[in-house]
């Protein structure tokens, strides 16, 4: 079989130095997406596999961004989406599965979030939130680690090293 769809970017993966650099290039990188997207914000997207992040990220998101996030945080359908307008989707892959962007921004897929030395459980879950994540994007795929939470998780090395996954530093 043949795609009828151009090729899309290439997935990048973009490590940075700490947590409040990553929430504010990624945040103001969707912010400017959403902007810019035909059919607004509700293209774009911020997820994020980690519980005990995406807490802390809702309750900052909801001050510094709030007229930029629409946010998502539980699997009950939203009538919101409807009405985004310019503002993105901020929320954990479980809660919008189903739904597609046209951009993912996938955040904090960090070595910490499940070991090597982590039990198969957690280390499922993680493969699985990440997968799903990654699955939502239709045309662009940004994933991000922080260094000071152990950088990139193992789970990607194999797409690193078969080039399929590029990595940039910020």
């Amino acid at each position: 079989g043949k795609a009828k769809l151009a090729d899309g970017h290439w997935p990048e993966l973009t490590v940075f130095k700490d947590e409040q650099a990553l929430f504010k290039h990624v945040f103001a990188e969707a912010r400017k997406e959403a902007r810019a997207a035909a059919g607004g914000g509700r293209r774009v997207a911020v997820l994020c596999p980690s519980d005990e992040v995406f807490d802390r990220y809702l309750k900052a998101a909801g001050g510094q961004h709030k007229d930029s996030v629409l946010p998502i945080d539980s699997r009950q359908p939203s009538s919101e989406l409807r009405h985004a307008g310019k503002r993105f989707i901020f929320s954990m892959p479980e809660y919008v599965a189903g739904l597609q962007f046209d951009t993912v921004f996938l955040i904090h897929v960090d070595a910490k979030e499940a070991p090597r030395d982590a039990s198969l459980g957690v280390r499922r879950r993680f493969i699985s939130n990440v997968y799903l994540g990654s699955s939502r994007a239709e045309q662009m795929l940004r994933i991000s680690a922080c260094a000071s939470r152990g950088g990139p998780s193992d789970v990607l090395e194999m797409a690193l090293q078969r080039g399929s996954l590029r990595l940039s530093q910020i």
